[in-house]
């Protein structure tokens, strides 16, 4: 309670100094293999291939941008295309009325956004645990500040995308 109470009087956008350009996609790397909460690494990274050519299809690569979490190897190449962004930025210094969507899977980015579509894809990815899973997704949901959507399947993560892109999504 006290956390919101605190970010409801602070205005984020009075620290806005970082130009977080003309994005549509903003995109949120997380460690998830490496803090070892994923059962097999190839099989995530199939399904984030997969998520990223369904947004390539939706998007043009000018219009994604991608910012890994701090400290996250510099070799990663978890998304394979778009602008990579700044990894020390705040992910909330990043967040841009012209960005229509913010994906991530467990990050508290998502559970920040206030304008746009937050995305999880939480549901999507194959945890080691379950349970951890489940605590991960309970906190988005209880710190959010809007509505996450929490695509189940492949084609349901396309239908968001779809929605966006003919502004059928409230930003709610």
């Amino acid at each position: 309670e006290e956390r919101g109470i605190m970010l409801k009087a602070f205005d984020v956008k009075s620290l806005k100094v970082f130009d977080s350009g003309n994005y549509s996609v903003m995109c949120f790397h997380e460690d998830l293999v490496e803090h070892d909460y994923i059962a097999d690494a190839s099989v995530f990274e199939g399904k984030l291939d997969a998520v990223f050519n369904v947004i390539r299809k939706h998007f043009p690569e000018e219009k994604v941008a991608f910012k890994y979490h701090p400290g996250s190897p510099e070799s990663k190449t978890a998304v394979p295309f778009g602008s990579r962004l700044p990894d020390f930025i705040p992910a909330e210094f990043l967040y841009d009325e012209k960005i229509k969507m913010y994906l991530g899977i467990s990050t508290m980015a998502l559970a920040n956004v206030e304008t746009g579509i937050a995305v999880s894809l939480i549901d999507m990815v194959n945890f080691k645990d379950d349970t951890i899973r489940a605590q991960l997704k309970e906190a988005l949901i209880k710190w959010s500040h809007s509505k996450i959507r929490f695509p189940q399947s492949l084609d349901e993560f396309e239908r968001i995308l779809i929605d966006i892109k003919n502004h059928n999504l409230e930003e709610v």
